[in-house]
């Protein structure tokens, strides 16, 4: 599996939960259609903090040397930091507290991570094995 594949299928697996639950509040609360429109566009940023974590330890894992199990625990453990960020940036553009926000981006992320783990190990292996590989062949 592409790299790139995996990081598109955890993006849209979060923003599945996401763009559908923020515009559905926005109907509940009769945002203005315009409002709306900002709130989808903000929804789509929120979606990705699983995303840019998968790929910075995607990429470390290439770079450094560190068992799988490892990886999994700063990945898992990166989504609320990531959370945060993303709800105390776009809280005001999407109805709820930034709390809310914070509860809802890491749902989504734990989720769109573990519908995806098998792909995700299977990468890490790759890994791991390519290194062992050239590692035997020097």
């Amino acid at each position: 599996m592409n790299n790139n594949n995996l990081l598109a299928r955890i993006f849209r697996s979060s923003a599945s939960v996401i763009i559908p639950l923020v515009l559905a509040a926005c109907m509940v609360f009769n945002w203005p259609l315009p409002m709306m429109v900002l709130a989808g566009l903000a929804s789509i940023v929120i979606s990705s903090p699983a995303t840019f974590a998968l790929h910075f330890f995607l990429w470390l894992s290439e770079r450094a040397r560190f068992q799988t199990a490892f990886i999994w625990m700063l990945l898992l453990a990166s989504i609320p930091i990531g959370s945060l960020v993303a709800a105390k940036l776009f809280a005001a553009w999407v109805p709820g507290r930034t709390w809310l926000i914070l509860v809802l981006v890491a749902l989504s992320g734990y989720l769109a991570l573990f519908v995806n783990s098998l792909s995700i190990s299977q990468f890490f292996n790759s890994i791991n094995y390519e290194r062992e590989k050239n590692n035997s062949n020097d």
